[in-house]
């Protein structure tokens, strides 16, 4: 996987320097930046060209879901995975809504850490494995999948535009992707949300986790 630019935002230094040398023994891997909190990363993020940002949950200024939020907004096109040490249902589901694309465990092995940026820089979604069933029961308990009869009802490009919007994509990019306007994405999104009964991101998620949409590429 060339050129893949990963910047890293955390207030521990030793967990910054123990992650860069993780990442840089992996082919064509750059670790293009660093930053102590998310508002740091805001500023330094405007002069560094980054594709995946690896960042903590929890820090003393601007962390986990305000700080994803913040960033998305800023620069669409940076796919977010969260670090923590305490993988929770309730912070997976805000990060979710935020636009952050994987969540990983701070107590998980570098493999699992890999596994994550690969999936999720080839447009996919991660989940800590350790939340994954329990992710699943949540999520369907929350809201029973579409019956088919609706889910036939929508069109070849609404699903395209959920499938993209599921897996971190913005507008913009979507757009770009299928050669349309943000407009016209804007509105097969909303005109499948309103079929499906859909009222925000979450919910596209969890329909894309019953769909398979999430899987591997």
């Amino acid at each position: 996987m060339p050129n893949l630019r990963i910047f890293l935002v955390d207030d521990h230094p030793v967990f910054l320097e123990g992650l860069s040398i993780i990442l840089k023994q992996q082919t064509g891997w750059q670790v293009v930046g660093q930053a102590g909190d998310g508002q740091e990363a805001l500023g330094l993020l405007k002069d560094c060209p980054t594709d995946i940002v690896l960042m903590d949950l929890s820090m003393p200024t601007l962390g986990g879901a305000q700080a994803t939020l913040k960033i998305k907004r800023a620069f669409p096109s940076v796919r977010i995975i969260i670090l923590s040490r305490h993988c929770e249902l309730s912070s997976l589901n805000q990060l979710m809504q935020a636009g952050a694309s994987g969540y990983v465990s701070k107590t998980s092995g570098s493999k699992a850490l890999v596994d994550a940026i690969r999936k999720v820089s080839s447009g996919g979604f991660y989940v800590e494995p350790s939340l994954a069933e329990q992710l699943v029961g949540h999520l369907f308990n929350r809201q029973p999948a579409a019956p088919d009869e609706i889910t036939a009802k929508l069109s070849e490009r609404e699903t395209e535009v959920l499938r993209l919007t599921a897996r971190g994509y913005g507008n913009k990019e979507i757009a770009e992707q299928l050669l349309l306007s943000v407009k016209t994405i804007e509105h097969y999104k909303a005109r499948a949300q309103e079929k499906l009964g859909f009222q925000n991101k979450s919910d596209i998620v969890r329909y894309a986790f019953h769909q398979g949409w999430l899987e591997d590429s």
